[in-house]
């Protein structure tokens, strides 16, 4: 069997995307990943090539799992602790027999990102959403024809905004993973290309969990 010497597989781990404060009382957003033992003690911990090929790496799984963009030029150690325990395992419990799986998709929860690189969501793929400056949120929406502003109407709630054209037609409905200030809420009709319609919208939000680091 040939051995294909120029792949390296890292083996590690991604947790879910958590909201977070830093010392400083900034929001920030906080990812875990766990690597194996046996890697970290014979490789990571020994050799700077290692290191930053695993920071590479989880850097690189974050953006693809998670749609967000990484600054890769800061980093900062921190004296967390290398271990948290054993890891178990445990038996999966296999499905009834009667168990019937729900096909509908549900919503699911948009992730940060910038406007460079847009959200796709199963029901739209014509908003983009991102935080700006660490403070406001902002929302793109493209309408492909021209609406006027009294054609359109925004409804809100804490974690969820949606667009109709003439209360009807339904442009855009997603979730956001923080709440909303809805009467900060604004929204505008911004310059787009030709024969299409960008609707900005932006407001006020604050992290649904936020924790403070050790």
């Amino acid at each position: 069997m040939k051995v294909d010497e120029t792949v390296c597989t890292i083996p590690l781990s991604l947790g879910d995307l958590d909201c977070i404060k830093d010392k400083s009382g900034q929001n920030a957003l906080k990812f875990d990943v766990v690597i194996n033992s046996d890697f970290y003690h014979e490789k990571f911990s020994k050799s700077k090539f290692y290191q930053q090929l695993t920071i590479i790496a989880a850097i690189t799984k974050i953006e693809a799992v998670h749609q967000v963009r990484i600054t890769r030029s800061t980093q900062i150690i921190l004296q967390n602790k290398k271990v948290f325990g054993i890891i178990e395992s445990h038996k999966i419990p296999k499905f009834p027999e009667n168990f019937q799986e729900n096909k509908e998709e549900r919503k699911r929860i948009i992730d940060l990102t910038d406007i460079k690189d847009p959200l796709s969501t199963y029901q739209h793929e014509n908003v983009s959403i991102w935080i700006e400056n660490g403070k406001l949120f902002k929302a793109i929406i493209r309408i492909n024809e021209i609406i006027k502003a009294a054609s359109l109407i925004l409804q809100a709630n804490s974690d969820h905004l949606l667009v109709f054209i003439h209360g009807e037609k339904r442009i855009a409905d997603f979730y956001v993973p923080f709440d909303l200030d809805v009467t900060s809420l604004k929204a505008k009709i911004i310059d787009g290309e030709k024969n299409q319609t960008t609707l900005e919208i932006c407001g006020n939000f604050s992290f649904i969990c936020q924790k403070c680091i050790d």
